[in-house]
Protein backbone atom coordinates (compact mmCIF):
# COMPACT_ATOMS: atom_id res chain seq x y z
CA UNK A 1 0.00 0.00 0.00
CA UNK A 2 2.65 2.44 0.67
CA UNK A 3 4.60 1.65 -2.55
CA UNK A 4 1.57 2.35 -4.34
CA UNK A 5 0.92 5.74 -2.84
CA UNK A 6 4.54 6.62 -3.34
CA UNK A 7 4.25 5.54 -6.88
CA UNK A 8 1.11 7.94 -7.08
CA UNK A 9 2.79 10.94 -5.40
CA UNK A 10 5.59 10.60 -7.44
CA UNK A 11 3.58 10.49 -10.36
CA UNK A 12 1.23 13.58 -9.44
CA UNK A 13 4.30 15.23 -8.82
CA UNK A 14 5.98 14.78 -12.14
CA UNK A 15 2.80 15.42 -13.92
CA UNK A 16 2.59 19.02 -11.80
CA UNK A 17 6.43 19.85 -12.95
CA UNK A 18 5.86 19.29 -16.59
CA UNK A 19 2.58 21.80 -16.65
CA UNK A 20 4.30 24.39 -15.07
CA UNK A 21 7.11 24.22 -17.50
CA UNK A 22 4.50 24.94 -20.25
CA UNK A 23 2.97 27.91 -18.49
CA UNK A 24 3.92 31.28 -19.51
CA UNK A 25 5.47 34.04 -17.25
CA UNK A 26 2.74 36.45 -17.41
CA UNK A 27 4.70 39.21 -16.17
CA UNK A 28 7.25 38.60 -19.28
CA UNK A 29 6.10 41.77 -22.14
CA UNK A 30 4.77 39.24 -25.70
CA UNK A 31 7.52 38.70 -28.41
CA UNK A 32 6.17 41.21 -30.56
CA UNK A 33 6.95 44.01 -27.89
CA UNK A 34 10.34 43.10 -27.29
CA UNK A 35 11.61 43.11 -31.19
CA UNK A 36 13.71 46.34 -32.15
CA UNK A 37 11.59 48.97 -33.78
CA UNK A 38 11.12 49.13 -37.33
CA UNK A 39 12.75 52.01 -39.55
CA UNK A 40 11.12 54.99 -40.39
CA UNK A 41 9.77 54.82 -44.17
CA UNK A 42 12.09 56.62 -46.46
CA UNK A 43 11.32 60.06 -47.69
CA UNK A 44 9.93 59.91 -51.10
CA UNK A 45 11.69 60.99 -54.19
CA UNK A 46 11.66 64.78 -54.83
CA UNK A 47 9.05 64.54 -57.95
CA UNK A 48 6.57 62.51 -56.05
CA UNK A 49 3.20 64.29 -55.00
CA UNK A 50 2.31 63.20 -51.44
CA UNK A 51 -0.41 65.67 -50.64
CA UNK A 52 -2.14 68.81 -51.38
CA UNK A 53 -3.70 71.21 -48.73
CA UNK A 54 -6.02 73.94 -50.47
CA UNK A 55 -7.75 76.79 -47.96
CA UNK A 56 -9.44 79.75 -48.78
CA UNK A 57 -6.42 81.54 -48.82
CA UNK A 58 -3.77 79.22 -49.39
CA UNK A 59 -2.75 75.87 -51.63
CA UNK A 60 0.26 74.25 -50.34
CA UNK A 61 1.91 70.83 -52.09
CA UNK A 62 3.81 68.26 -50.35
CA UNK A 63 5.93 67.08 -52.62
CA UNK A 64 9.13 65.02 -51.39
CA UNK A 65 8.59 65.70 -47.81
CA UNK A 66 8.41 69.45 -48.55
CA UNK A 67 5.95 72.07 -48.52
CA UNK A 68 5.75 73.97 -51.73
CA UNK A 69 3.23 76.97 -52.45
CA UNK A 70 2.96 78.63 -56.63
CA UNK A 71 5.54 80.15 -57.22
CA UNK A 72 8.06 78.33 -55.80
CA UNK A 73 11.14 76.30 -57.80
CA UNK A 74 10.49 72.84 -58.29
CA UNK A 75 12.39 70.11 -60.39
CA UNK A 76 14.38 72.78 -62.61
CA UNK A 77 10.51 74.59 -63.05
CA UNK A 78 8.31 77.02 -61.37
CA UNK A 79 4.75 75.44 -59.92
CA UNK A 80 2.37 77.22 -61.91
CA UNK A 81 -0.70 76.23 -59.86
CA UNK A 82 -2.17 73.40 -57.55
CA UNK A 83 -5.27 72.29 -57.35
CA UNK A 84 -6.93 69.87 -54.92
CA UNK A 85 -5.54 66.70 -57.20
CA UNK A 86 -2.86 67.89 -59.69
CA UNK A 87 -0.02 70.47 -59.10
CA UNK A 88 1.04 71.85 -62.58
CA UNK A 89 4.69 72.90 -63.53
CA UNK A 90 5.52 75.86 -65.98
CA UNK A 91 7.34 73.87 -68.12
CA UNK A 92 4.33 71.85 -68.75
CA UNK A 93 4.55 69.05 -66.49
CA UNK A 94 1.32 67.80 -63.91
CA UNK A 95 1.83 66.26 -61.09
CA UNK A 96 -0.80 63.80 -59.80
CA UNK A 97 -2.09 63.02 -56.52
CA UNK A 98 -3.44 59.91 -57.45
CA UNK A 99 -0.96 58.66 -60.98
CA UNK A 100 -1.88 54.85 -59.93
CA UNK A 101 -5.40 55.29 -59.44
CA UNK A 102 -6.59 57.44 -61.97
CA UNK A 103 -8.70 58.99 -59.67
CA UNK A 104 -10.32 62.37 -60.58
CA UNK A 105 -11.64 64.50 -57.60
Amino acid sequence: MLVRVLALTLSFSLVADIQAESLRDPTKPPSWAAQAPQAAAPVASSGQLQSILVSKDKRVAIIGGQSFETGAALMGSTIKRIERDAVWLADGRKLVLFPKLGVQL
